[in-house]
Formats: structure tokens, C-alpha cells, sequence
């Protein structure tokens, strides 16, 4: 049976069970796996930890955060360095090495300040 708590507080030291889903301290959990806000936003001043984010209109705002990684605009870059990738319509900017251990092929105008060769497989044409 359902019950009515009117206005008032309902306090726990436990868990509270609405459905699937739990609420806890410090935690929301649904076992469905999903937890719908609908159209309103969601604020912490914590951190969020997440396998994905996905945004359905191609849009993240404020800064993504994996391990010390920081994506923010259209810098991407570790602590310390977070501009160390720059994106732009159809322009990438690295600022700092780029080192392959494979091939590297581009389709376009290469620009830099120097080039170091390390062994005798640089081809220039």
C-alpha cells in the first residue's frame, strides 16, 4: 500500500526504494540503468564519473574530465597543458611533439619549423 507523508520530511539512515530506483546516501542508483531528467539540467559541484557521455545534439558545454585530461571548447589537453590539441573547422593545431611509430601520410601542406629525422626513411617528394 502507498503511503501519504503530506508535506513532511521522510528521514533514513537506510536506503529509500521508489520503484527501481534507490536513493542513498551519496547515491542515486536505478536498476534499469537509466536515470531521466527529462528536460532539465543536472548541476554538481562534485565530480561526475561515467563510462560515456553522449549528448544527442552534438553539444557538451563546461569541461569533460577523464583521469587528468581536460576538454574544453576546442582544447583538449592533460593538467598542465590543456591546449595542447586545438580544434577548429576543419583544422587540427598540436602544440607540442608529434611522435608516430608508424607511417604518417598526409594529404594536404605540411608546415613546421624543422624536421628531425632519426634514420634513413624520410621521404620528401
Amino acid at each position: 500500500a502507498d503511503s501519504d507523508f503530506g508535506s513532511g520530511d521522510i528521514t533514513t539512515t537506510g536506503a529509500i526504494m521508489i520503484g527501481t530506483l534507490t536513493l542513498k546516501a551519496g547515491s542515486i542508483q536505478d536498476s534499469s540503468g537509466d536515470i531521466e531528467f527529462g528536460n532539465e539540467n543536472l548541476t554538481t559541484l562534485g565530480l561526475i564519473s561515467a563510462n560515456a557521455i553522449i549528448s544527442t545534439d552534438s553539444i557538451i558545454a563546461a569541461h569533460v574530465i577523464t583521469g587528468d585530461s581536460f576538454i574544453t571548447g576546442g582544447n583538449i589537453g592533460p593538467t598542465g597543458d590543456p591546449d595542447l590539441l586545438q580544434l577548429a573547422a576543419n583544422a587540427l593545431t598540436v602544440n607540442g611533439t608529434i611522435t608516430s611509430t608508424g607511417n604518417v601520410s598526409v594529404t594536404g601542406t605540411i608546415t613546421a619549423s624543422s624536421f628531425l629525422k632519426t634514420d634513413t626513411s624520410l621521404l620528401i617528394s
